[in-house]
Order: structure tokens, then C-alpha cells, then sequence
């Protein structure tokens, strides 16, 4: 074994010790909290929720659709806001990665691609093999596929190509790989009975919706692709890179945030179904997304491992906004 790969092997084992002793002294400090019992009864998913979200961002999505059509000006806004929702699909079908749906793991995948894996392109079997690898090697350049696909785009988390946050956000926004990840998902790592899958469910769809309007179902499928070209993307790219982008590599504390005090438009816009306590999700994968912002103000400060993850005190107005950390952590 060559120097080169003796060191990469080192820091990957480093990586993952690390990660595995945050998760071990996560469940001991507890485990001697008084709000043991309180704390794993938010692991319950709840079906009938969870789908209903599913249900409610897709209601959102033809509410904005239908203003497109009868106020055209209002068009550039509502791309946004559709492209929200699809990143709050996006997030949904991440949950579901975990099983958080429902614990009946076929069940839970076969509502999970039917409401958002195949609309998406993004089913939920492929996404959850290179997400778990994700959290086992969090923040590795080479084993994190997180990592690995932010280099695809020439950009490294902890060295950044500006010293601007805003300079960085514009380049991965006109970024010609990133936004073909946006607009086309995870179809080039598909195989091909998903990718037929995902052919099969947007066929279905227009032909349903062509039953009661073929011009409108033309209409839909061409502002989707919009909204994923345009909104999606920039959504995408703020949030999905204020997950771990800019934050030191080696454990969970080191390499999560939670955006504390961020405003309304924060949480509902760029980090739906509360992304913003993306650390706490590392921590724990299998509370559901609609339990994070509970089990965060239940622990509060009570667990030491959980206050040394980076804390920013707004997204674009603060001291510590998360958006500045996106000048890199060297």
C-alpha cells in the first residue's frame, strides 16, 4: 500500500471512530436525562402525517401552478416557490431514507416513490445507498458521496474557489454540473428498471391529467421542468451546502449546524420540513423530520456532545449568519 493510500485509509478510519464515539456519548448523556421515555416516543412515525405532507407540498405545487396561469407576471416567483416544494419532496424522500415514514420498509418505499422518489427522479432505494454512506463517512473527501459530488462541481467544502460567500453561491448557481444534477436528479446513476419506473409514473401522470386537460397537462410538465431549472436549483444550492460546506472535517459536532433563529421565509423556503436541524438528524436519522424541532428544544443544552455543533445565529444577518461560513473553515 502506497503512502498516499495509507493516509487516506488513516483519516477514513479517523472519520469513523469519531462518528461513531459522538453517536455513543449522544446515547449515554441520554440515557441519565429525565426525558428518556419522552424523547423515544418521538421516534413514532405516523403514516397518516407523513403522507399527508407528502400530499399538502404537492397541493402547494398546483396551487402555484394554477397562479402561473392565470397571473403570468407572477411567473419568476412562483418558479421559486415550486421550487421549494420540490426541495421539500426532496427532504421527504431524504426522511424516508431512514425508514421514518413508516417502520414497514415496503410500505414506506412504495408511497415514498409513488408521492415523490419517481416524480422526483430520485427513488428512494438509490438515494438511501449513497445517503447512509453519507452519514458513515461524514465529511470524508473521497467515501462521503456528499463530498464527492460538491468536487465534481471543482468545489471543496473546506477551500472554497472565492473568499466571498456570495462569490461562491454565484459560482455553484451557474454551475453547468450542478445544475444538471437539479434538473434531471439521480437519473444517470439509475438503472434501467428505474429509470423506466420513473417514465412510467410521469406517462401515467399526464395521461391522467390530459383526461381533463391535455393543454394544461402540457402546461404542467413544462413549468415543472422550469421550476427545477430555475427555483429548485436555487434553492438546492443554498441549502444544500449550508448542511456541512465550510465547517472542519472529523466528527458530527464538527462538521453539522443548526440555524438557530432563522426567520419564517428561512425555514419554509430553503429548508423545509425543519432541514435547518440537519446536525440533530446526524445525531439521531431515525427521528422523523416532523419530531426534529421538538426533540432539538427538548434536549436544549442537557447533552454536551450536541453544543459543540456550530451553532449560527441567522442565515444572512448576523454575526455568526450561516451563509458567511461559506468562505470555508481553513
Amino acid at each position: 500500500m502506497c503512502p498516499e493510500e495509507q493516509k487516506s485509509h488513516l483519516y477514513e478510519d479517523i472519520i469513523t471512530k469519531n462518528i461513531n464515539q459522538d453517536i455513543l456519548n449522544w446515547k449515554k448523556e441520554l440515557n441519565l436525562l429525565n426525558i428518556r421515555n419522552e424523547y423515544k416516543n418521538l421516534h413514532k412515525p405516523i403514516f397518516i402525517y407523513g403522507s399527508f405532507l407528502f400530499l399538502l407540498d404537492w397541493c402547494i405545487i398546483f396551487i402555484v401552478f394554477y397562479i402561473c396561469c392565470i397571473m403570468p407576471i407572477l411567473i419568476p416567483i412562483m418558479l421559486i416557490l415550486a421550487g421549494s416544494k420540490q426541495r421539500a419532496l426532496s427532504n421527504l424522500i431524504h426522511d424516508s431514507s431512514h425508514w421514518n415514514l413508516s417502520r414497514n420498509k415496503k410500505l414506506n418505499d412504495f408511497v415514498t416513490d409513488l408521492l415523490g422518489g419517481y416524480p422526483m427522479v430520485s427513488p428512494v432505494t438509490l438515494y438511501r445507498a449513497t445517503h447512509l454512506l453519507h452519514h458513515r463517512h461524514l465529511g470524508h473527501p473521497t467515501l462521503d458521496p456528499d463530498s464527492v459530488m460538491h468536487q465534481r462541481y471543482d468545489y471543496n467544502d473546506l477551500m472554497p474557489p472565492y473568499q466571498s460567500w456570495f462569490s461562491n453561491v454565484i459560482y455553484l448557481l451557474f454551475n453547468l454540473k450542478s445544475w444538471k444534477d437539479s434538473l434531471f436528479g439521480s437519473w444517470n446513476e439509475l438503472p434501467f428498471k428505474q429509470k423506466l419506473s420513473c417514465c412510467i409514473w410521469w406517462f401515467s401522470f399526464i395521461c391522467l391529467f390530459s383526461f381533463f386537460s391535455s393543454k394544461y397537462a402540457l402546461l404542467f410538465t413544462l413549468f415543472w421542468i422550469s421550476s427545477r431549472a430555475t427555483g429548485f436549483h436555487f434553492v438546492r444550492t443554498i441549502a444544500e451546502f449550508l448542511d456541512h460546506s465550510g465547517l472542519p472535517v472529523g466528527s458530527i459536532s464538527k462538521n453539522s449546524r443548526v440555524i438557530i433563529n432563522s426567520g419564517w421565509l428561512t425555514k419554509k423556503i430553503f429548508h423545509p420540513h425543519n432541514d435547518i436541524f440537519h446536525a440533530l438528524h446526524h445525531f439521531d436519522p431515525s427521528l422523523p423530520n416532523y419530531n426534529l424541532n421538538k426533540a432539538h428544544f427538548l434536549i436544549g443544552n442537557k447533552i454536551k456532545s450536541y453544543n459543540l455543533i456550530k451553532k449560527n445565529d441567522g442565515y444572512l444577518i448576523g454575526k455568526n449568519a450561516a451563509l458567511k461560513d461559506l468562505v470555508g473553515s481553513l
